[in-house]
């Protein structure tokens, strides 16, 4: 009796290890894998993104992907819409890490007011761009763009507002 008490434990343990050692392994990728690094790129690539290239190497693996993804459609895209895409690619080379966080968590906010109110940033944005440059810098210096382009909820942060257009899709 004494050594069906101990065997029983060590039965059940067995067949417990055998039927997970049965089980096929699963090998689950979470994320986004591993994207090319610069030397890695085509010409073609290099060509579309060089405005990134001193900062490619030391772009996360999303980033990298979202990116690549942009020059993949590039060659597709519009004159005017391709020009765009430069002048967005150089202007973020420009940006500091915390100015380029800032832009990243305005874009977010903004993705998520109520269609009503991304309508009312987006025509705020229109009458700002609209403005004589001067005026813009004027308005910049004082602190009040930020405060004329704010959506009408305040339910974004007010000095954020005026780091990004509404319409863009800054990865």
């Amino acid at each position: 009796m004494a050594k069906r008490r101990l065997l029983a434990p060590l039965i059940f343990g067995l067949a417990l290890t055998g039927s997970v050692l049965a089980e096929p392994s699963t090998v689950v990728v979470i994320g986004t894998p591993p994207q090319p690094g610069w030397v890695q790129l085509n010409p073609a690539q290099k060509n579309i993104l060089a405005p990134l290239a001193k900062d490619w190497d030391t772009m996360d693996s999303l980033r990298r992907k979202k990116w690549l993804a942009i020059a993949e459609r590039y060659p597709s895209m519009q004159t005017a819409e391709q020009d765009r895409i430069q002048a967005r690619m150089r202007e973020w080379s420009r940006m500091t890490p915390t100015q380029r966080t800032q832009v990243r968590d305005s874009y977010k906010d903004f993705k998520q007011l109520p269609a009503e109110q991304k309508q009312t940033v987006k025509e705020k944005w229109k009458a700002y761009l609209n403005l004589p440059a001067e005026e813009r810098q004027r308005l910049r210096e004082q602190g009040k763009s930020a405060q004329l382009l704010a959506p009408p909820a305040e339910t974004m942060a007010t000095e954020e507002m005026v780091t990004i257009s509404p319409a863009s899709d800054t990865p």
